[in-house]
């Protein structure tokens, strides 16, 4: 998961781009899938956003926990904390700049998780894995090959 985070931060980094590190907490007494959720945030960005590349990293602490890096996606912190907290009841919602002199530090953070429940990134965070590729499933090492838009949001949405 190190190589796939620092793939990305790096080609952010050589491309003046930006990258947003968002956490998402959850309600112990929620018991919602954090993964459909998840999957919902994500369709909410790209109505806003038709193109956006990002790396996430789930983990069981509590009833679940995401770690969401975000390309060039400039929603306000109070945006995630709304949408978040209709699922989960959660506003703590933290959402940090990527300081690139310290990529290797968040690297090795989120790639170190005691707790890791799933972990991906869309193909195009990897830009060695070319355009055909629309999602790379990390945890299990399957990669779902989409051709269109529109299949890539029937397996993702």
């Amino acid at each position: 998961m190190y190589s796939f985070i620092m793939e990305g931060l790096e080609s952010a980094d050589y491309n003046n781009e930006s990258v947003f590190h968002i956490s998402l907490t959850t309600d112990n007494d929620v018991l919602l899938d954090i993964h459909e959720s998840f999957c919902k945030l994500l369709n909410e960005i790209y109505k806003v956003y038709k193109h956006f590349r990002f790396c996430y990293v789930i983990t069981d602490e509590g009833n679940g926990v995401i770690h969401l890096l975000l390309n060039d996606v400039f929603l306000p912190v109070e945006w995630f904390s709304n949408f978040w907290s209709k699922f989960h009841n959660s506003y703590i919602v933290r959402r940090f700049l990527v300081d690139f002199s310290r990529i290797v530090d968040l690297s090795v953070y989120l790639s170190t998780q005691d707790c890791i429940v799933d972990l991906g990134c869309s193909c195009d965070w990897l830009n060695i894995l070319g355009s055909e590729m629309n999602v790379v499933d990390v945890a299990d090492v399957s990669f779902a090959f989409k051709s269109s838009v529109d299949g890539f949001n029937r397996r993702l949405f």
